[in-house]
């Protein structure tokens, strides 16, 4: 800087930190404690600008889609452009293993930005992702066809989801997601699911389904 800028021109300047630069989360440790931890290496090739969570592959973890990129930098500095699409799968436990573009089939070259989800009238899970001066891309994530699906309902908020071996999940239920988007609000209910509390932004128990509900077993996206 004190190549660039004279001293008087640093003297009263405002100064801003940058402390941490990689892509991370926060993890909700329970009794008000949030740890911050920092998505795996293929994560931090580019700025993320779209991001979703969900579970690609039905084995009950929530995973990580992103997609990122800027063609809006300095000329000196070039473009960042290194990312094409990650895949961060999930182990419930809160760490992240990269697929590979070959193993996950997600590849998105361009100045893409944002990225929601979808469900059509067979049951997939299509992913939207856009870009700047570039085509609207969809993808179709294999293997969530014949989950069962709900609709959401306006005040509903988040979910816990009880598995048969004991595991439980809490998934959020957005309004709004990155950079402009907005993904339908479709919980997929996973395989192997005894139960499901879902709650209001109050935090009042809205319903319950159980592996009994007439939910179970349908390929369709139901009403509430």
């Amino acid at each position: 800087f004190s190549g660039i800028f004279t001293h008087e021109e640093l003297k009263n300047a405002y100064v801003l930190r940058a402390e941490v630069l990689e892509s991370s989360y926060l993890e909700n440790e329970g009794d008000g404690k949030l740890t911050l931890q920092p998505l795996p290496l293929h994560a931090q090739f580019a700025p993320i600008c779209g991001i979703a969570t969900l579970d690609v592959d039905s084995d009950g973890n929530l995973d990580i889609v992103s997609v990122g990129n800027s063609y809006a930098t300095e000329i000196s500095l070039g473009r960042y452009d290194a990312a094409y699409g990650c895949v961060l799968k999930g182990d419930g436990n809160g760490s992240f293993k990269a697929l590979h573009p070959k193993e996950s089939g997600l590849v998105v070259k361009g100045d893409t930005k944002g990225l929601a989800t979808l469900s059509n009238a067979e049951g997939q899970t299509i992913l939207l992702i856009t870009q700047n001066s570039g085509p609207l891309e969809a993808f179709i994530l294999n293997g969530d066809a014949s989950n069962d699906k709900l609709r959401l309902q306006p005040e509903e908020a988040w979910a816990e989801i009880s598995f048969a071996d004991g595991r439980k999940r809490k998934q959020e239920l957005y309004y709004g997601h990155t950079y402009l988007s907005h993904s339908d609000r479709v919980l997929t209910i996973p395989e192997n699911v005894v139960k499901i509390d879902i709650f209001s932004f109050s935090g009042k128990r809205s319903r319950t389904l159980s592996a009994e509900d007439p939910i179970v077993g349908t390929t369709h996206v139901r009403a509430p």
